[in-house]
């Protein structure tokens, strides 16, 4: 291969962030070499739909991304919404570190967050009482729950101690953040300022974005269930590539 066709660093780290995703559905245990590049372009091509639709929610403001704006565009989507709730009340807001929080930041900062997010939700009269109600949710929920299943099968009947310890870090690090995240970024065309610490919700938005991610394997999990199809099989692009249609077609999703 020519230097010309070689990858950049740049795209070698996006998608080795894309491949971690991946592996940490469970391929890990049953892939005896990387995640295959048709696999990586699929999850590509639906990050460049997530890419149009956050541009589309976020508008061509260059302001920092602060938390009442990101609730502001996502007011329609509750089910991002909820995920957001869920971030202010597990991470610190002032790292980027999510695996080593700073507990004394974590307790007024995010305490701090909360309190904006109830108020601002308050203000536009946005009820997450029922956020994931609608059946095309459901099944991203029965996806996530098949996920788990089959890494725990996994690792009941797959996985040496070895395994399991590498497979944990592994997750550890399956998520878009930091410079991942920042070319996700780049590529998306989001001009988007970081606030000062304390108040930046970048990881947030990384948070998000990894779960929709997420998503496109817990669908296609889902689908499997509903089809009879091996929950132990490797990811295929196809199946990826119809759940991201699936997804892109849920009401209310972004």
């Amino acid at each position: 291969m020519s230097s010309k066709e070689r990858p950049s660093d740049e795209a070698e780290t996006f998608v080795k962030a894309l491949r971690l995703i991946v592996l940490a559905s469970g391929d890990y245990f049953i892939l005896t070499g990387t995640v295959s590049d048709l696999v990586v372009e699929a999850l590509q091509q639906h990050c460049e739909y997530l890419a149009q639709a956050f541009r589309s929610l976020l508008g061509n403001s260059v302001s920092p991304l602060t938390l009442p704006r990101l609730i502001n565009s996502l007011a329609d989507c509750k089910l991002h919404l909820s995920r957001i709730l869920t971030y202010l009340s597990t991470y610190a807001l002032t790292s980027n570190d999510l695996e080593n929080p700073d507990p004394l930041a974590f307790y007024g900062t995010s305490t701090k967050a909360l309190s904006v997010f109830r108020a601002e939700c308050e203000k536009l009269h946005i009820d997450l009482e029922n956020s994931i109600s609608l059946p095309s949710f459901h099944l991203l929920i029965t996806g996530q729950h098949m996920r788990m299943q089959r890494i725990d099968g996994f690792v009941a009947n797959v996985a040496t101690t070895e395994q399991y310890l590498e497979f944990t870090r592994l997750r550890q690090r399956a998520r878009l953040l930091g410079q991942p995240f920042d070319i996700w970024l780049a590529r998306a065309g989001l001009s988007i300022q970081r606030c000062a610490s304390g108040s930046d919700v970048i990881p947030i938005f990384a948070y998000l974005v990894t779960l929709c991610l997420r998503d496109v394997i817990d669908l296609a999990l889902a689908n499997r269930q509903r089809f009879g199809i091996d929950l132990y099989s490797q990811m295929t692009a196809v199946e990826l590539q119809q759940a991201s249609l699936g997804i892109r077609q849920m009401k209310g999703y972004l």
